[in-house]
C-alpha cells in the first residue's frame, strides 16, 4: 500500500512540474526546410510575440527573427535572381531571333540574285 501511494505521489509531482515548466521546441532547424507560406505565418507570429508575448515567448521571437529575416531574404534573392535571369534568357532569345531574321532576307536576295 505505500509503495501504491508513493508512486502516485512521484505521478502528481512530474504533473505539477511539467505544468510549472513550459515545453520549448527549438525550431530553428526547421526555418530553412518551411515553405514560403509556412515562414509567413512563423514571421508574423515571432513578431507579434516579441511586442506582446510572455518573457519566454519574447525570447524565443527575438532569437529566431534574425534567423527568419534571412531565409527570407535568401529567398527573394534567389527568387529575383531567377526571374532576372529569365527574362536575359528571353532578352538574348528575341535578339538571336532578330538577328536570325534580318540576315533571311540577304540570304533570298543573294538567291535571287545567282
Amino acid at each position: 500500500m505505500k509503495k501504491d501511494k508513493h508512486k502516485e505521489k512521484e505521478k502528481e509531482d512530474a504533473n505539477a512540474e511539467s505544468h510549472k515548466i513550459p515545453q520549448i521546441n527549438d525550431i530553428s532547424a526547421r526555418v530553412p526546410t518551411m515553405i514560403d507560406s509556412e515562414l509567413a505565418t512563423l514571421l508574423a507570429n515571432a513578431q507579434r510575440l516579441k511586442l506582446s508575448g510572455s518573457a519566454i515567448q519574447r525570447k524565443t521571437a527575438e532569437f529566431l527573427l534574425p534567423l527568419i529575416e534571412e531565409e527570407t531574404a535568401k529567398r527573394k534573392a534567389a527568387k529575383g535572381s531567377s526571374k532576372k535571369g529569365a527574362a536575359a534568357a528571353k532578352r538574348k532569345k528575341a535578339a538571336a531571333e532578330a538577328k536570325e531574321a534580318e540576315s533571311e532576307p540577304e540570304e533570298q536576295e543573294e538567291e535571287m540574285e545567282a
